[in-house]
């Protein structure tokens, strides 16, 4: 898993999990922001530049059949927001960081738990 900390418009922090396992990219935001995610889709080209680079020195395994990020399903992980406030967001972020296994969030995180 590569777990890339993304920031929305310099306001909102959400986590992207890029799920090598499963082919996919997790993003799991305390909002549930429907924001289209052009910042992740950015964050994700930029990353497959790099690989493409590493893959025409043959640098990447040749076990990691599947290198085209851009082309992974974008899988929304939480289905109704969790942050009653609105500042709150980079802790959740790093508290998905934490708890994400890559199937579920091994630890319930609710907005009373941020703040303890």
């Amino acid at each position: 898993q590569i777990k890339l900390p993304i920031n929305a418009n310099n306001t909102h922090w959400y986590l992207a999990v890029v799920n090598t396992k499963k082919c996919e990219v997790q993003v799991l935001d305390s909002l549930c922001w429907n924001s289209g995610r052009d910042d992740l889709a950015n964050t994700l080209r930029g990353i497959q530049f790099h690989l493409d680079l590493l893959k025409s020195q043959k640098l990447v395994s040749d076990d990691w059949k599947d290198v085209d990020l851009t082309e992974w399903k974008i899988i929304e992980q939480l289905q109704k927001a969790i942050q009653k406030d609105s500042s709150s967001c980079g802790l959740f972020m790093v508290k998905f960081m934490e708890y994400f296994t890559g199937c579920a969030l091994s630890y319930p995180i609710t907005q009373v738990y941020i703040f303890f």
